[in-house]
């Protein structure tokens, strides 16, 4: 982001350098095998790795968040992510193994959730 370099290092490790002088601000541990560069959307940094677990992490301080497990809906087998994060407008788009040899999905997760509903006043005739 021009202040932080996020690099993914294959010790199964997320690091944040300091962009001027290399400083290690902060590292954290991620769920499988470093494949993957991270993604950046404002504060926060996404890391997929090769494992079924996409992370998320703050970018001030790395406080590690799950943001999304890759799970089958019949089977309780996990799927792995296949690619890095996409970051188009307010989503996120996953490429992940699907349910039969040699399939892909393509997951799209909302960063925005969706507002709820305005109240409405019950109207009283008279």
């Amino acid at each position: 982001d021009g202040r932080v370099v996020l690099v993914a290092l294959s010790n199964h490790v997320l690091a944040a350098l300091r962009a001027k002088r290399g400083d290690l601000l902060w590292w954290k541990p991620l769920s499988g095998r470093a494949a993957f560069p991270p993604t950046l959307s404002k504060d926060l940094v996404f890391a997929a790795s090769r494992s079924a677990v996409f992370q998320a992490f703050d970018l001030g301080d790395g406080t590690a968040t799950t943001a999304f497990i890759v799970a089958s809906a019949e089977h309780s087998e996990s799927r792995e992510i296949l690619a890095p994060a996409a970051l188009i407008g307010p989503n996120v788009f996953l490429a992940t193994g699907g349910e039969a040899e040699g399939e892909a999905l393509v997951l799209v997760l909302d960063l925005v959730p969706p507002k709820p509903p305005d109240k409405v006043k019950p109207q009283i005739k008279r």
